[in-house]
């Protein structure tokens, strides 16, 4: 029967490693997949596969084969974890698929038509975009289990046609050696590929403790990076704003409101012209709406993620702080922030309080001279928070500031932590 089922995987996934991981990394590789593999089981084939979405809001697919098993791993970009695995003796058959380019050119023709030609500047994107969510991929079918999906992007389809190959070889080797009887399974002889041309120990390789453990402190990097990007895009979403606004001002001085007004005595060619200068008017008013219509919506949504964005951090950076220099909970800096009225008088909690308690941790665990946490940025993303409409416009700029100082103490904090981690389990 087979054994091929999600399981939810307990602990997350580090996000340094998951990036030596999607560089195909061997040893992370093998570190992420050997807290769900049997500690004698040998890896013979594990390799990252691709990426399923946009940019940061996708799921990266790794995928491994063992002397015992076929498995992939899928992991999203908000903690999400998916692991999947079937035994290779209950693998019925396996497809390789690649889609048709059709798709593809229908809709670089259809951009070329609705744009006018100004799609084929952005022929690289279209291709891009089309296949970030048009994906390769690797089905194998397992009996009385769950499908495998492995999918991958098209230009690593050969790690696909790698893994089915192997897998093929692996299977017959498992069937030939496993008895049909259910007990007395017999384990492979066979050799497995090595990952790294190097000889260190199976003892000796990272191993899956330590690398949770960092994760349970990490920096946010990726948040970070984020908010970042998002923060660009509203910042574009304000120029635009401001620009539709100086637009209005030079079309009223452009065309001022007294000059579509006149008398009966004016002449026809006069009269004419008054009336061309005020269906000009109206048409440049009308776009000009248009657009501040568009940057308010875009900026609005822009607004709501920046919050999002920086809640989340905040919640991870009470999270990595060390307990016993908490002025707070993570989860209660996180959500009293959502009480109306009082969440104006928390920010001043939440914000220099994260500030102070980096810093306390800086001098106590690494006998830092000086805050390096950005407790005057903290107490400046405090004041413009309680602003109405001023907080808007700023305090996201603000809040990035502070963001890059509390990460970089916190850098320093886990780099601390794990070294201590590391030599406790060395003495022991």
């Amino acid at each position: 029967m087979s054994t091929a089922s999600p399981v939810p995987a307990s602990r997350p996934i580090p996000a340094n490693l998951l990036m030596r991981a999607c560089e195909d990394d061997p040893q992370a590789l093998e570190t992420m997949f050997r807290q769900f593999l049997p500690e004698d089981e040998p890896v013979l084939f594990a390799r990252y596969m691709g990426k399923l979405g946009f940019w940061w809001f996708g799921s990266h697919s790794l995928a491994c084969l063992t002397s015992r098993r076929v498995a992939t791993l899928r992991v999203g970009s908000f903690g999400e974890v998916l692991y999947q695995e079937g035994q290779l003796e209950d693998i019925n058959s396996a497809i390789v698929y690649q889609p048709s380019k059709l798709g593809l050119y229908i809709n670089i023709i259809f951009s070329v038509i609705c744009t006018f030609g100004v799609a084929l500047l952005f022929l690289p994107l279209i291709t891009k975009t089309y296949y970030s969510v048009k994906k390769c991929g690797l089905v194998f079918w397992v009996a009385e289990g769950v499908s495998i999906y492995i999918f991958c992007n098209r230009k690593l389809i050969r790690k696909a046609n790698e893994l089915m190959r192997r897998s093929g070889l692996a299977r017959e080797a498992r069937v030939s050696r496993v008895p049909n009887s259910d007990s007395g399974v017999q384990s492979i002889v066979a050799s497995p590929v090595p990952l790294t041309p190097s000889t260190e120990k199976a003892s000796e390789r990272p191993q899956p403790t330590y690398r949770q453990f960092e994760y349970a402190h990490q920096p946010g990097t990726r948040l970070v990076s984020a908010f970042k990007v998002v923060l660009i895009l509203f910042a574009l979403a304000l120029t635009g704003l401001a620009g539709s606004g100086v637009a209005t001002v030079s079309n009223e001085f452009t065309y001022p409101e007294s000059s579509y007004y006149w008398d009966d005595d004016l002449t026809d060619e006069e009269r004419t012209r008054r009336e061309e200068a005020r269906d000009r008017y109206r048409e440049r008013q009308r776009t000009i709406e248009f657009a501040a219509a568009g940057s308010a919506i875009s900026g609005a949504v822009l607004v709501f993620s920046l919050t999002v964005l920086g809640l989340v951090w905040l919640g991870r950076s009470w999270s990595a702080a060390p307990r016993q220099y908490r002025f707070t909970s993570p989860s209660r800096a996180v959500g009293l922030m959502f009480v109306p009225l009082f969440n104006f008088f928390w920010a001043f909690h939440a914000f220099p309080g994260l500030a102070k308690s980096l810093d306390w941790a800086s001098r106590e665990e690494l006998e830092a001279d000086e805050p390096t946490a950005g407790h005057n940025w903290a107490v400046a993303t405090a004041i413009l928070f309680v602003i109405p409409f001023v907080n808007v416009a700023t305090c996201p700029f603000v809040f990035f500031g502070f963001m890059k100082r509390a990460n970089a103490a916190r850098d320093r904090l886990i780099t601390l932590t794990a070294q201590e981690s590391v030599s406790l389990r060395s003495d022991s």
